[in-house]
């Protein structure tokens, strides 16, 4: 979803969400949250008191298909959290508090900032392919690490991103490995690699795409149209091709849902 501007400065591990394992009642179980309300007040989540201050700071409302941040909360807990049951059937947390709580005790688990001493970001350079491997075998189980591929001549991955890391619990809270948990592992996260980039820091920037096309027709010479980057920079015109889906999909999300319209409409009418 379209990404507010201000959450992309710093580079860090944040946490995404903590989720079970997939199943083919997930889409409906989500469409149920965002549609309809059926859950009795104790169930939501009513205000930021509801979810620890600090995770607030580490997973970050992004999305602009939520009005606000208690929204966006309220559907992660819904869910995600609500539905989780225990081997005896029973629901896995009984609050929202409870579930978040849970999920940060888990991150802390991790490690991860601690653990990252020897892999240095930087904007200047890509990084061997060594240096990641020892940084996951840092972990009990490796992650599933989903990564952006940024250059790929012919069949050969050669530079990726990082952009996820995905750990699995059993219900004693212990690290185990993500496919015996039963989770759907991506093929392309099993893509070898030979370098990745690891920036110190993520920003927005406007900027025109060209890409210059070469006519036989002598009176034209050169006809400018659109620039393409070198594969060396290809990440630049992927982001921007992401950008504009982003943006794209939030704002035909704001018009279909978004009640303020209705209220503009009138003022004009007024």
């Amino acid at each position: 979803d379209w990404v507010y501007l201000g959450s992309c400065d710093i580079v860090e591990w944040t946490i995404h969400g903590l989720w079970s394992v997939t199943d083919d009642f997930q889409d409906l179980r989500r469409h149920y949250c965002r549609t309809f309300d059926w859950r009795p007040e104790a169930d939501k989540v009513l205000s930021l008191d509801d979810v620890p201050q600090r995770l607030t700071t580490l997973n970050i409302h992004l999305s602009a298909n939520f009005k606000n941040d208690i929204e966006y909360w309220d559907y992660e807990w819904c869910s995600h959290g609500y539905f989780m049951r225990t081997k005896r059937n029973n629901r896995r947390f009984r609050n929202a508090m409870e579930y978040f709580t849970f999920t940060l005790n888990r991150f802390d688990d991790l490690k991860i900032m601690r653990k990252m001493r020897g892999l240095v970001p930087t904007n200047n350079e890509y990084l061997a392919k060594s240096k990641w491997q020892a940084f996951v075998k840092k972990f009990r189980h490796a992650p599933v690490t989903h990564k952006l591929v940024l250059y790929r001549p012919k069949k050969e991955t050669i530079t990726v991103e990082p952009y996820q890391m995905e750990f699995c619990f059993n219900l004693q809270n212990e690290s185990i490995d993500c496919a015996e948990a039963g989770m759907r592992i991506p093929i392309p996260t099993k893509t070898p690699f030979r370098q990745f980039y690891f920036p110190s820091s993520y920003s927005f920037y406007d900027y025109v795409v060209l890409r210059l096309l070469v006519t036989r027709d002598v009176t034209l010479k050169l006809r400018i149209n659109e620039l393409t980057p070198s594969r060396e920079h290809i990440y630049t015109a992927l982001h921007y091709l992401n950008d504009r889906m982003h943006h794209a999909k939030a704002f035909k999300e704001q018009v279909l849902t978004d009640n303020r319209q209705e209220e503009i409409f009138a003022s004009f009418e007024r």
